[in-house]
C-alpha cells in the first residue's frame, strides 16, 4: 500500500509505523506540491491522508487554514473524475477545526495505528488495490520494458474491469499493445539486444524487432542501390518459441486496428472491425493484454539475465 500523507510537520512516527504494517508514505510538506503528485500520479497512491493545516506553497510563511478545503477539493474532484472511492482522511492535532466536512478525523494525540488500520481495512475491498496486489510481478516487467503512463493506465483499467470495477476501456487499445510493445523494444535495443537497423530512423519497426528477437534474419533493403541489402541477425534465438507465437499473435491482431480508420470492403481490416462490431465483449482484449504480460515478463527475466550492453552488441551479425 502506499499512502500519500500531505503534511507540513515531520511524521517520522507515522512512517515508521506506516512500515511496519507493510505501508509505504510519500510525505509531502507542502499543499500544492502533493496535490500536483496526486493529480500526476493518480494510481500510484492507494489512499491520501491531510493534515487540516498546511502550507498552500514555497512562499508560504505559516500554515494555512483552507489547506484542507483546498485538499478535499481536489481529492473528491480526482476521486469523480477516475470513478474511483479511493479513501481519504484527516489526522490532525486539531480535530475541532475540522467541522462540517464530511469527512472522517483522526487526532494525532492517538498515534498513528488507528489512521493507518483505518484506511488499511477499506483499501483491502477495493478493485484498484486487488489489482496493485495481485499483479505486482505484471508491473514491475511493465516498468522495466518501460512502458509510458498512458500504456500502463490501460493496463489498469483492464485489470479493474476484470476485478469488478465498471470500466470504460479506451477504443485504442490496439494502438496502447503496440505502443507498449515499442517500448519493451527500445529498451531492448538500449541494453544492446536489438540491432540499430530495426529502429529506422529512430523508429520502432515492430515486424523487424519481432523477427531479430525471434533469431530470424532481417532482411533489409539499401535505399537507391538496386538489389543490395542488408542481412542482420543475432548469433542466438533469444525470445522461446512461445514467445514468438505470443508476438505474431499481438500483431497480427492489432495490425488491421491500428492502421486503417476507414477500411475498404472485404479488406482484412473491414473484417477485422466487422467481426468486433458484431461480438461487443472485451475478450479479445483481455486475450491480448494477458499475452503482452507473458511477453514483458519474459523480457524482464532474459533483461535482468543479460545486463552487460558491450556483450550483447557482441553477438550481433550484419553482413
Amino acid at each position: 500500500m502506499k499512502i500519500l500523507l500531505i503534511d507540513d510537520e515531520e511524521q517520522d512516527d507515522l512512517i515508521e509505523v506506516a512500515q511496519e504494517m507493510g505501508m509505504e508514505v510519500q510525505h509531502e510538506k507542502i499543499v500544492s506540491v502533493g496535490l500536483e503528485c496526486l493529480s500526476k500520479s493518480y494510481w500510484e497512491f492507494d489512499a491520501v491522508i491531510l493534515d487540516a493545516w498546511g502550507k498552500i506553497n514555497h512562499e508560504s510563511a505559516q500554515p494555512d487554514t483552507t489547506a484542507l478545503y483546498r485538499s478535499l477539493a481536489v481529492v473528491r474532484k480526482l476521486n469523480q473524475e477516475h470513478a474511483e472511492e479511493k479513501p481519504y482522511c484527516v489526522w490532525t492535532g486539531y480535530p475541532k477545526d475540522v467541522k462540517d466536512l464530511d469527512v472522517k478525523c483522526f487526532d494525532k494525540a492517538a498515534g498513528s495505528t488507528r489512521v493507518l488500520e483505518y484506511l488499511r481495512g477499506i483499501l483491502k475491498n477495493l478493485p484498484s488495490y486487488a489489482v496493485k496486489l495481485n499483479y505486482r510481478e505484471a508491473f514491475e516487467a511493465c516498468r522495466t520494458a518501460g512502458l509510458d503512463d498512458t500504456s500502463m493506465e490501460h493496463i489498469q483499467a483492464i485489470f479493474r474491469s476484470l476485478h469488478g470495477r465498471k470500466e470504460t476501456l479506451s477504443q485504442d487499445y490496439p494502438k496502447h499493445l503496440r505502443t507498449a510493445l515499442e517500448c519493451m523494444f527500445r529498451k531492448a535495443h538500449s541494453l544492446g539486444l536489438l540491432d540499430d537497423h530495426c529502429l529506422p530512423n529512430g523508429r520502432v519497426n515492430l515486424a523487424w524487432s519481432t523477427k531479430y528477437m525471434c533469431g530470424g534474419t532481417i532482411i533489409i533493403p539499401k535505399s537507391g542501390s538496386g538489389h543490395n541489402e542488408i542481412k542482420v541477425w543475432y548469433t542466438v534465438q533469444q525470445s522461446p518459441e512461445l514467445i514468438k507465437h505470443h508476438l505474431h499473435f499481438i500483431l497480427d491482431s492489432t495490425n488491421p486496428l491500428s492502421h486503417s480508420e476507414n477500411p475498404t470492403r472485404n479488406s482484412n481490416e473491414y473484417k477485422v472491425h466487422e467481426y468486433l462490431r458484431n461480438m461487443p465483449h472485451n475478450y479479445l482484449l483481455y486475450s491480448l493484454t494477458f499475452h503482452l504480460l507473458d511477453v514483458l515478463l519474459w523480457f524482464k527475466g532474459y533483461a535482468d539475465a543479460h545486463p552487460d550492453v558491450n556483450r550483447n552488441k557482441g553477438k550481433r551479425l550484419t553482413r
